[in-house]
């Protein structure tokens, strides 16, 4: 199996400023089967990806650990990804569609 590089959605990013303890969600676009998180913050932040109205569970969903970042793979009908901290903490993510890993 070949894996591909990640190749970006050049100009489809969105940055998240302030990922708390309430559930927010972003628009990602549709149509690419990969994106690539990055946790600009200081505390982790859980994810998922979906369709409009969705939310994140802080402990259940995908941990993106403080200053990293991971490539999730998705459905390519997924429009939306929402975010959640712990309870009292915060963090910031920058977020890219794309293609591969």
């Amino acid at each position: 199996m070949i894996q591909q590089t990640f190749g970006p959605a050049y100009g489809s990013g969105v940055s998240v400023a302030s990922v708390t303890s309430t559930s927010g969600s972003t628009a990602i676009g549709v149509g690419s089967k990969s994106i690539v998180v990055t946790n600009t913050g200081g505390n982790s932040v859980y994810v998922r990806t979906g369709l409009t109205g969705l939310t994140a569970v802080a402990g259940t969903d995908y941990i993106v650990l403080p200053s990293s970042q991971v490539s999730i793979s998705k459905p390519q009908d997924h429009t939306h990804i929402a975010y959640v901290c712990d309870t009292a903490l915060a963090s910031s993510l920058h977020i890219i569609p794309g293609e591969g890993f």
